[in-house]
């Protein structure tokens, strides 16, 4: 996984993008939590790009979550942008279709 540039808006705002890996599972859970959780700092609007995931497990699904609520709560936003149709499937089998929906 890497993390890329973060980019300055002209309002003041930081924007950090998160490119995932193609996969996201139990393996990859304590680098991903590490990941995520440096871009996650007050006021941060967190971009993760999921063009090249294909697979996303309960353990990554939950550090999605509690990093939303964590960006969230320190006035910042949470998106999630060019995911699949099969990830989407993902959050709405397992009853979180209205929690991604919020990232889109």
């Amino acid at each position: 996984m890497v993390a890329t540039k973060k980019v300055k808006k002209g309002s003041g705002a930081n924007v950090e993008e998160l490119k995932l890996p193609d996969v996201l599972d139990i393996k990859s859970a304590n680098t991903f939590f590490e990941e995520i959780k440096s871009v996650s700092k007050a006021g941060t609007n967190l971009v993760l790009d999921a063009e090249q995931l294909e697979k996303i497990t309960t353990p990554a699904i939950q550090i999605l979550l509690a990093s939303c609520a964590a960006v969230k709560k320190k006035n910042g936003s949470f998106k999630m942008v060019k995911f699949s149709s099969d990830i989407e499937d993902v959050f709405t089998d397992i009853g979180l279709e209205s929690q991604f929906n919020e990232w889109k």
